[in-house]
C-alpha cells in the first residue's frame, strides 16, 4: 500500500537532503564534514495521535511529521550528522528512521522535526 502511494504522483513530491559527513577535531581545531546533496521523492505526512503521544515531553514543542521514501535516510548514524530534508524552503531534521519490510514492501518512514529558525 505505501509502495504503490509511493510511485503516485498524486502523493509525492521532490525534496533535497542534505547529508553531512560528521566532523573531526585535530590539535583542538573542528573541521566540518563533507555535504552532499540527494534528491528524493517522498511523501509527507503528518504525525497520528498515537505517533504524537508517543513523543517524549521535552519533545512536544517541535513541529513534527512524518516522511516516506524509498531512499533511505540517516538519523546520526555513525560517521553522519542526521540528514536534512528541505520542504517549501525549510529545513527539517531527521529524528528516526524506521524500514518496515513485509508483504512485498520496502521503504523507509522517517520522523522529521522543522528545525527552529534563530536570530
Amino acid at each position: 500500500m505505501i509502495t504503490a502511494m509511493l510511485s503516485d504522483p498524486n502523493y509525492v513530491a521532490d525534496y533535497t537532503v542534505t547529508r553531512t559527513a560528521a566532523g573531526s577535531v585535530t590539535d583542538g581545531v573542528y573541521t566540518a564534514g563533507g555535504t552532499t546533496f540527494v534528491p528524493i521523492k517522498a511523501s509527507k505526512q503528518p504525525l497520528s495521535g498515537r505517533e504524537l503521544q508517543t513523543l517524549p515531553t521535552a519533545e512536544h514543542g517541535e513541529e513534527r511529521a512524518k516522511l516516506y521514501t524509498e531512499t533511505e535516510l540517516y538519523s546520526r548514524a555513525p560517521g553522519y550528522e542526521s540528514d536534512q530534508v528541505s520542504i517549501a524552503g525549510e529545513m527539517w531534521r531527521v529524528v528516526s528512521v524506521a524500514n518496515p519490510v513485509g508483504f512485498g514492501q520496502s521503504y523507509y518512514k522517517a520522523i522529521i522535526a522543522r528545525k527552529l529558525v534563530t536570530t
